[in-house]
């Protein structure tokens, strides 16, 4: 029987994020048997990256899209090196409490769907076979609140099979 616990960490570069880190990290501490895997969703390519408008001239046409995937490739790099700054200060925060570097893995991944980071994580959960589920939560104003949903609410609502823990 296999006794390791997979939590997935979603992190970004959020305070609600480094929370996270540190109860993780108070939490598994030295223990052997858990598996952090800290997982950061990229943001969205800005609309403007998606798709050149084209041109009838095909000579036009492969300098726009050239222009184009170059401008994808600048944006990824871009996004890549803020979620390794966001990994290195989570794997900060685990290293200092005692959570052994071997049992920490990170992985980012783009936004499938641009509007629902929550299934991106889901989805992520599922595939490395994590059976807990670990997010921040940010505190707001009621008005505030109205308007703004949390990813750690609809984790909540949509996690069903998996353990949510959602630090505030």
């Amino acid at each position: 029987m296999n006794t390791v616990k997979k939590l997935l960490v979603a992190v970004d570069d959020s305070e609600a994020s480094t929370r996270v880190a540190q109860y993780v990290a108070a939490l598994v501490g030295k223990q052997g048997d858990f598996v952090v895997r800290l997982f950061h969703v990229l943001g969205p390519l800005a609309p403007g990256l998606l798709e050149t408008p084209g041109s009838e001239n095909l000579q036009v046409e492969e300098k726009l899209e050239a222009a184009e995937q170059d401008a994808q490739a600048r944006w990824l790099e871009t996004a890549e090196q803020v979620a390794q700054q966001v990994f290195t200060k989570a794997r900060t925060i685990l290293r200092e409490a005692g959570v052994p570097e071997t049992v920490v893995e990170t992985q980012f991944a783009p936004s499938v769907n641009r509007h629902d980071i929550t299934t991106d994580i889901l989805e992520e959960a599922r595939a490395n076979h994590c059976e807990t589920i670990v997010v921040g939560r940010a505190s707001f104003s009621r008005l505030r609140d109205f308007f703004h949903h949390h990813v750690a609410d609809e984790l909540v609502q949509k996690g069903q099979g998996f353990t949510i823990w959602v630090v505030e």
